[in-house]
């Protein structure tokens, strides 16, 4: 009971007391409800359930990596709350880069009891998505060229349709046929080298046989290239008849051989677009691929959490638009000898762009005396001033006395 103070009657200390013990009460409740809301949330995240997200690349890729470790960062935010998300280092596998390969280490990650999602990272990983699906566990596949032409599952609303599956791809067409238009414009061509892994040759047989047909409506003729190891393997592949040479992901490269690739096809004139933007500045002439992987992290990241909470991968958005910006190597341009469009150059971001072993350093001042030293269009002008003055002298000397002699 509270004690009285010394100058409050007690008849009124006793009426008194139920009130403030009725406006203490909010108080006190509160007081209380503290430390059972901090036991409650701590018994919450002892019963958080635990997940574990599975990775799987086609082989040793730094790319992945990277996208793996921003996917890791953005699902533990989203999750934080509702499940004790981990990513185990026995369950990001990295393939042998063979279909076969791919495809059995696929099946191994879903037979794990352990795992709760699987994230493809590669394009031989994500076309076995695509092909075996529906699974027993949801699978996001993340890198794919052209949903259509690869046959990916797709309903009206621009999702995979199919349960225990969703992937992230451009719109339709895919990015593939915009990019050929591009490279027709900066320098025209109507046979085209289309140089692709030579295992995803076999897997995305599909694709080229619908990327030839679909092209030829534009009049060019693609000739798939398979590619192993090295360039010079590349090169014996060759056509005679191609103008231009389309660049895919070429993973199966051993170091060096991509600089030799793209050495090559400038020694030979030939000019080159690339899928990734990256090879530009590796020595291919133009792309115009952009990705952008905070976003593709965060999609995936969004994807995993709301399989987690219980959506079906088969209602998750599958479109992921890209932004094309057109970017050019200068240095190969001058290699190649081709002429981009001035409208097109203007438009695009130029690497290279001044030429190499150029010393002489010239002031916009030096340059501006320089242009009206050597403007012929001024020469003429001064020599036109110059004939006039000639001119005026010829018509004064009429009008000036003249002293005429004779000897007698």
């Amino acid at each position: 009971m509270m004690p009285r103070p010394a100058d409050l009657p007690e008849r009124d200390f006793r009426r008194l007391t139920p009130l403030r013990l009725k406006h203490l009460a909010p108080v006190l409740s509160m007081c209380l409800a503290v430390p059972a809301a901090g036991a409650f949330a701590a018994v919450q995240a002892q019963q958080a359930p635990v997940v574990r997200i599975a990775f799987l690349s086609d082989q040793p890729n730094p790319l992945a990596e990277e996208v793996c470790g921003l996917v890791r960062q953005e699902l533990l935010a989203l999750a934080r709350d509702e499940f004790e998300v981990r990513f185990p280092e026995d369950l990001s596998v990295a393939s042998d880069g063979t279909a076969a390969g791919v495809g059995a280490a696929l099946e191994t990650l879903l037979a794990d009891d352990r795992v709760s999602v699987v994230v493809t990272q590669g394009f031989l990983s994500s076309q076995r998505a695509a092909d075996g699906a529906p699974w027993p566990k949801p699978v996001i596949a993340t890198t794919v060229f052209d949903a259509e032409l690869q046959g990916f599952p797709s309903s009206d609303r621009g999702t995979s349709g199919v349960p225990n599956l969703t992937y992230v791809a451009p719109p339709r067409p895919g990015p593939i046929e915009g990019d050929l238009l591009k490279f027709r414009e900066l320098a025209p061509f109507s046979a085209l080298a289309f140089l692709i892994d030579e295992e995803a040759a076999v897997s995305y047989a599909g694709l080229l046989e619908g990327l030839r047909e679909r092209m030829a409506e534009q009049g060019i003729t693609v000739h798939p290239v398979p590619v192993g190891a090295t360039a010079a393997n590349a090169f014996e592949r060759f056509p005679v008849d191609i103008e231009a040479v389309y660049v895919t992901p070429l993973g199966r490269l051993a170091p060096g051989e991509f600089e030799r690739l793209a050495a090559g096809l400038a020694e030979r004139r030939l000019p080159s677009f690339a899928y990734a933007r990256e090879d530009v500045a590796r020595g291919l002439l133009a792309s115009q691929g952009v990705l952008d992987i905070p976003l593709l992290a965060r999609r995936i990241a969004m994807n995993a959490y709301r399989i987690l909470l219980g959506d079906d991968p088969a209602v998750l958005p599958v479109h992921l638009e890209p932004s094309a910006e057109l970017v050019v190597n200068m240095r190969t341009v001058r290699q190649v000898g081709v002429i981009p469009p001035l409208d097109v150059l203007l438009e695009a971001e130029r690497l290279f762009e001044t030429p190499e072993g150029v010393v002489r350093e010239v002031t916009l001042e030096c340059a501006m005396e320089e242009a009206i030293e050597n403007s012929l269009a001024l020469a003429a002008e001064d020599r036109a001033v110059l004939a006039g003055a000639e001119e005026i002298g010829l018509a004064r000397a009429n009008l000036l006395p003249a002293l005429e002699a004779g000897v007698t």
